[in-house]
């Protein structure tokens, strides 16, 4: 007989201790994320800081809308409309305040947290589409 209280947890097949520390979870790689920028329209990737020469930017038209370490992969740094910044600093521990960039329009992220990709995807996509909205129009 089946006992009745087995998936009342509804642990679809993880383990309570996967569940409790989300290990399921993939995290973003170097690759997957590198790929993704580069996947936006006029993307380029560039080395531009002589003091950091592991720094990965990704720019449209000459404007940055993501970077990362390449030696250390794990920090990911994307642009945030102000009124968002602060709040998912508060939302999620994986988000704090970068180094080296404007606090209130960048958040670095750790990709190696429990964010899931698709959030992360979806945060470059932000990112993204806050530097083109900006960006003047061609004559």
């Amino acid at each position: 007989m089946a006992d009745p209280t087995r998936n009342q947890n509804k642990s679809y097949g993880y383990s309570e201790r996967a569940i409790a520390n989300q290990s399921f979870i993939k995290k973003m790689d170097f690759d997957t994320f590198r790929t993704y920028c580069l996947a936006k329209n006029g993307a380029e990737e560039s080395f531009p800081y002589p003091r950091k020469p592991d720094m990965l930017v990704f720019k449209v038209r000459g404007k940055m809308f993501a970077c990362a370490d390449v030696s250390d992969f794990g920090i990911i740094r994307l642009k945030f409309a102000p009124e968002q910044v602060q709040s998912l600093r508060d939302l999620f521990v994986e988000v704090s305040e970068p180094a080296y960039l404007s606090k209130k329009h960048w958040n670095q992220i750790d990709a190696k947290g429990n964010l899931r990709i698709s959030q992360i995807k979806a945060w470059i996509d932000d990112s993204y589409g806050l530097v083109v909205e900006k960006l003047p129009t061609k004559r």
